[in-house]
C-alpha cells in the first residue's frame, strides 16, 4: 500500500488540506455527498466524478456539512503523514462557490483523500477516519454505497460461515459427530465410516439416499468445487440404477431432496438417466427451472428433457 509509484514524484503531500478549499467548506451552506464506484465495469451512460463512477449524490444540510467537514479535518490533521498511493475512492464531497467547484475524493481504506478545484486536482493528503457518518449520510438519502474491501471480506466471510453451518445442519445427524475428525483425515478419509454410520440411523438404501440429497443440496452452486461437497456425491454414486428407481417412485420429496437429486442426477449420461421414472425426471425440470437460474435450466432441460 505504501510502495512509491512510478509517478509518485507528481503527487504532492501537504500536512492541511488547501486554505481556499477549508474557506469554501466552512462557508458552505449546503454541499453534495457522492457514493462512488471504484470497480467494475464504467459504462458509457454512467456518470462520473473525477474518472470514478457515481452511484449516486445526497445534498447535505449546513449541519450535516459541517460535522462531515469537521471529520474530514480531524482525520487530515492526524493522519496527513500516512498517505498511500493505492486509491479506491467510494464518497466525495462537493461545495460550490460562485467561482469554482471544490471536491474532496476520499478513499477511507487508502486513507487518503485527493482535492479538486473544478477539474483540477489541487492535492492528496493523507488522513485517518472512518466511512461510517458518510455512509449514514447516504442511507438516509436511500444512495446505494459500494462494498469497501473490507465490508466485501466480512461478507464473504460471512457468506462461507452462512454456508458452513447451512452444510452442517443438512448433514446426516449420524455423520455429524464425526465429521470434523473424518475431514481432518485427509487423504486416508475413508467413505466407509460414513457409509456404517448412515446405514445405522437409515436402514433403507432409499432413505439413506434422501438424506444425502438433502445433504448434498445444502451447497446450492452446482459447480461448487468445495471439497466438503464431494462426501455425499461419492456416497451417492455407491448406490445403484435400482436403487435410483426405487427412490424415484416416491411422491413425497421435500424442496431439499429435490434440489439434491438434481444436482446429482443432473450429471449422469444419457444412457443412465434414461432408467429413472419419467415422474421423477418431470419433478427434477420443474424444481429447477422454477428457480429462474439460467444455467441450472439449462442442464436440467438437457437432462430431464424440455418442460
Amino acid at each position: 500500500m505504501f510502495s512509491r509509484p512510478a509517478n509518485a514524484e507528481d503527487i504532492k503531500i501537504p500536512d492541511s488540506l488547501p486554505a481556499e478549499v477549508v474557506a469554501a467548506f466552512e462557508a458552505a451552506k449546503t454541499t453534495k455527498l457522492y457514493s462512488l464506484e471504484p470497480t467494475g465495469e464504467m459504462l458509457p451512460q454512467h456518470e462520473r466524478l473525477h474518472n470514478e463512477r457515481v452511484l449516486g449524490e445526497t445534498t447535505l444540510t449546513w449541519e450535516q456539512t459541517a460535522t462531515a467537514f469537521r471529520l474530514i479535518k480531524k482525520g487530515v490533521a492526524e493522519g496527513h503523514d500516512r498517505l498511500a498511493f493505492c486509491f479506491a475512492p467510494r464518497h466525495a464531497l462537493r461545495v460550490t462557490t460562485r467561482e469554482h467547484h471544490y471536491d474532496l475524493v476520499i478513499c477511507f481504506e487508502c486513507v487518503r483523500v485527493d482535492v479538486y478545484r473544478d477539474q483540477e486536482r489541487l492535492s492528496s493528503v493523507g488522513l485517518t477516519a472512518s466511512p461510517e457518518y458518510f455512509n449514514s449520510l447516504l442511507k438516509a438519502g436511500r444512495v446505494p454505497l459500494s462494498d469497501s474491501s473490507y465490508e466485501m471480506e466480512e461478507k464473504e466471510r460471512n457468506f462461507f460461515a452462512e454456508g458452513k453451518a447451512r452444510w452442517l445442519a443438512g448433514m446426516p445427524e449420524s455423520i455429524r459427530p464425526v465429521w470434523a475428525a473424518w475431514q481432518a483425515e485427509g487423504e486416508k478419509r475413508d467413505l466407509k465410516k460414513l457409509q456404517v454410520l448412515l446405514a445405522k440411523q437409515f436402514p433403507k438404501a432409499e432413505n439413506r439416499i434422501l438424506a444425502l440429497f438433502t445433504w448434498y443440496a445444502q451447497d446450492d452452486d452446482w459447480a461448487s468445487d468445495l471439497h466438503y461437497a464431494s462426501a455425499p456425491e461419492l456416497m451417492l454414486e455407491e448406490y445403484g440404477d435400482a436403487d435410483f428407481v426405487t427412490v424415484g417412485q416416491r411422491d413425497d420429496f421435500t424442496t431439499a431432496q429435490l434440489e439434491g437429486a438434481a444436482r446429482f442426477l443432473v450429471g449422469w449420461p444419457t444412457s443412465r438417466l434414461a432408467v429413472l421414472p419419467a415422474k421423477l425426471k418431470q419433478k427434477l425440470l420443474v424444481h429447477v427451472t422454477n428457480q429462474k437460474d439460467a444455467r441450472k435450466s439449462a442442464w436440467a432441460r438437457h437432462a430431464f428433457g424440455a418442460r
